[in-house]
């Protein structure tokens, strides 16, 4: 595959291979505290962890054939799954606001079971056929929530077949729902919950409900990984990508992290030039980007105008 190619003779100075064992190391200890963490991606997540990014980007052309990825996408998954990894296999996720992403295909066939809740109907993708289990259930047709109004009609879709109690191992579950209210879902379900660029479209409100409910379907000390944008210019709102990006204080409010939170937010400048100095990401930026200007990259002019980073935090009872 051409990506592989492209990890041979990239950054290997000394500075970026000691830049990338300090990340490793960071990651590790990160994962032995689960302590309450704010973390900004940089494109060396794709050199730090190879074997990871070679595996994610072969299960896009596996299962996404035609769909492109977002353009931090696989920074967003690459950190997901490493942090996901000290809590074991076969865990029930909840992938919150996951519509067609890439992370539940990714998750359940590493042998999951994913509950993947989202407002749009969703089709199985044919790629799927014969080798993961997907179901449909639940309702967008009464959902009136500012983010699903934006949505075509035809993207809704009127009553369908209740939620199961159980998604099998390796399986998915697609279900149409409010995050914000969940009736269906059992308290204390889930083992995890992860979210990837989702979360960051609804709006301060918008989120209490949501959150509310995430922490109730999960398990008590159940890892709430998400993956977020934050301002680069102090604009809260970005118009292309319809994404809210709080400070740093303002995500600690909202998501009730601890005063302590481990953060990296102080070097948003350094990883605001990363970014723009970006080799891989810009290479494969996907071709939908030059298609429009209402995007995370408009135009696809590689200018990053928001920071991409990772909120991992503990679920408190």
């Amino acid at each position: 595959m051409k990506f592989l190619q492209f990890f041979h003779g990239v950054g290997e100075n000394a500075s970026s291979l000691l830049h990338r064992a300090i990340l490793q190391q960071s990651m590790r200890e990160r994962n032995n505290e689960k302590r309450d963490e704010l973390t900004l991606f940089s494109e060396e997540l794709v050199y730090a962890y190879p074997a990871t990014a070679i595996d994610v980007l072969g299960y896009h052309a596996k299962f996404m054939i035609g769909i492109g990825l977002g353009w931090h996408y696989l920074l967003d998954i690459i950190w997901t799954l490493e942090k996901l990894r000290p809590f074991g296999q076969r865990l029930r996720i909840l992938d919150a606001g996951g519509s067609l992403g890439l992370l539940q295909f990714i998750l359940a066939s590493q042998g999951h079971a994913v509950l993947s809740v989202d407002a749009f109907y969703r089709d199985v993708p044919k790629q799927c056929d014969n080798i993961i289990q997907v179901r449909l259930s639940g309702s967008s047709s009464s959902l009136e929530t500012d983010y699903v109004k934006r949505v075509p009609e035809n993207y809704r879709t009127e009553a369908r077949l209740p939620l199961r109690s159980e998604v099998g191992w390796g399986g998915i579950e697609f279900h149409c729902a409010d995050l914000g209210y969940m009736p269906s879902v059992k308290t204390n379900e889930f083992d995890a919950v992860v979210s990837i660029s989702a979360l960051e479209h609804n709006s301060r409100e918008s989120l209490v409900p949501i959150l509310k409910e995430i922490r109730r379907v999960a398990k008590p000390d159940a890892p709430l990984v998400f993956t977020l944008s934050t301002s680069i210019n102090g604009i809260v709102f970005h118009e292309p990508s319809h994404s809210y990006c709080y400070d740093e204080e303002e995500l600690k409010e909202i998501y009730g992290l601890s005063p302590h939170t481990l953060s990296n937010f102080s070097q948003k400048e350094e990883y605001q030039e990363m970014l723009a100095a970006s080799k891989f990401c810009k290479k494969y930026l996907s071709s939908f980007y030059f298609q429009s200007d209402k995007s995370g990259m408009p135009n696809g002019v590689w200018i990053p105008q928001y920071l991409p980073f990772g909120l991992f935090c503990i679920n408190k009872k």
